[in-house]
């Protein structure tokens, strides 16, 4: 499961929601690669790998190409997914689980933009 917060080894970050933020945006991505790479979708993995790189990198600092980046690769992700809507909406889905992945992906990425202003 990708967004679990009983996890537990997930750090305790209580005293910094753009930690925590860039933690739990950091294990979507990775889970969505894993997701998008069982879809067979190599094109969307290396970009999503990308996007974890760079996180790793410059950790909750990200600029608008970041940012405009991450649109691409969401937005082409979730077409994939909606192409086949049907599997999309069964209970148990691994593209049911990769929408979701991204869908919380754009929350935290939101908050950790709140938290650390360009």
């Amino acid at each position: 499961m990708a967004f679990d917060a009983d996890d537990d080894h997930r750090p305790d970050t209580s005293d910094s929601n753009s930690v925590e933020a860039l933690w739990f945006l950091t294990d979507l991505l990775l889970d969505t690669q894993l997701l998008m790479a069982d879809a067979g979708r190599p094109d969307l993995v290396e970009r999503a790998l990308d996007l974890s790189r760079r996180l790793a990198t410059d950790g909750p600092q990200v600029d608008q190409t970041f940012v405009l980046d991450f649109h691409a690769v969401t937005s082409a992700a979730a077409e994939f997914c909606q192409s086949d809507p049907g599997e999309m909406n069964r209970p148990g889905s691994a593209i049911g689980e990769l929408y979701w992945n991204l869908s919380w992906s754009v929350v935290f990425l939101s908050v950790l933009r709140e938290k650390n202003p360009p």
